[in-house]
């Protein structure tokens, strides 16, 4: 099929690239929560529970139900699962029985991201995340990114591009898959163009499918979820 942008094709292709996140968070910090008021003292062992739920519980889950439609996806990880054997093994063996992508997505959730980090700390932190990955997964190189947090800054696009990264996940302001440039000769700014050939290829983020948007800031139940 042909992506829907293209004007001299009008086929009506509808693509859908899966993206699970598979994260790691600080296990003495506060993170992402069913039960906010419990965030006030460690150890907190519910919303905890409840992140840690995910990795053990729910990949599993979605991966049996992905496995069940043969539909592959990408899993974007966060490096510090590194150290999580019972996670790396579940992602090893979906990455060589039914096809999964590994991509990158940080460290993990909880330290802030790329906020805050000058060039030589942001590169040291991208080159780090992708050398514990591609380490874990028996030296193939990672080659989508995902940052954590949407901690973006300036020069995020162009260090991954230089690091080698060819799908970008981090922006949502498109339908459809677009090319980024991050070099451009003419100028320092991270530009969307059509005139050259792209340096990483950005396939939107869907925010309006988001299940954390949805379902803990909308409060929509499973099966409104599902509709949307």
């Amino acid at each position: 099929g042909t992506w829907g942008g293209n004007n001299n094709h009008t086929n009506g292709c509808v693509w859908v690239v899966p993206v699970l996140n598979v994260e790691s968070f600080d296990p003495n910090t506060f993170g992402p929560s069913v039960q906010p008021h419990l965030n006030k003292t460690q150890p907190e062992v519910a919303n905890k529970g409840w992140r840690d739920y995910g990795n053990r519980r729910g990949l599993p889950r979605m991966a049996t139900l992905l496995r069940k439609h043969n539909i592959p996806c990408t899993a974007v990880v966060s490096s510090d699962l590194v150290d999580t054997p019972a996670v790396m093994n579940q992602l090893r063996t979906y990455r060589k029985e039914a096809g999964w992508e590994i991509g990158a997505h940080g460290a993990n959730n909880s330290n802030g991201g790329h906020v805050g980090l000058s060039i030589e700390e942001e590169k040291k932190a991208i080159s780090t995340c992708l050398d514990r990955l591609d380490a874990a997964f028996g030296g193939k190189k990672t080659t989508t990114w995902l940052t954590p947090g949407f901690s973006v800054t300036t020069q995020t696009s162009s260090l991954l591009a230089d690091a080698g990264i060819q799908t970008l996940l981090d922006f949502v302001d498109d339908d459809v898959p677009f090319g980024l440039v991050v070099k451009d000769k003419s100028s320092d700014a991270t530009i969307k163009t059509e005139e050259r050939s792209p340096d990483v290829v950005c396939l939107p983020y869907s925010m309006e499918t988001n299940d954390f948007s949805l379902v803990l800031t909308r409060n929509l139940s499973p099966r409104e979820y599902a509709a949307a």
